[in-house]
């Protein structure tokens, strides 16, 4: 994903990431749920400064070293500041929701 030079060619690795991870836990209920959201939030994504991928990639990586180390502890650490990023990327929406719809139907 370091690689990527820009965000439509470092969706598709980050899926795939993902769903990797996932399969590394042996569980295939936790592999079906991911599929599940990576397919919601698919739908919410739009295309992030490369800045932003770079220190997603970060995340990843802390991840990776964690479970290569086999440290269970540094490794959920690392799963939930990558957690906690991906809310506040998306903590637009919780505004967005939060606001009252627009009268389409009211004259300027």
């Amino acid at each position: 994903m370091d690689a990527a030079p820009d965000w439509a060619s470092f969706r598709p690795l980050d899926q795939v990431f993902h769903l990797a991870l996932a399969g590394v836990t042996g569980s295939p209920r936790a592999l079906d749920e991911l599929a599940v959201v990576l397919s919601k939030l698919a739908k919410l994504y739009f295309p992030y400064p490369l800045d932003y991928l770079r220190e997603s990639n970060r995340e990843h990586q802390a991840i990776v070293d964690a479970i290569a180390a086999r440290d269970v502890l540094a490794a959920l650490q690392a799963v939930e500041q990558h957690v906690a990023t991906a809310k506040d990327a998306f903590s637009w929406i919780r505004e967005a929701a939060a606001r009252p719809p627009l009268d389409t139907n009211e004259s300027p």
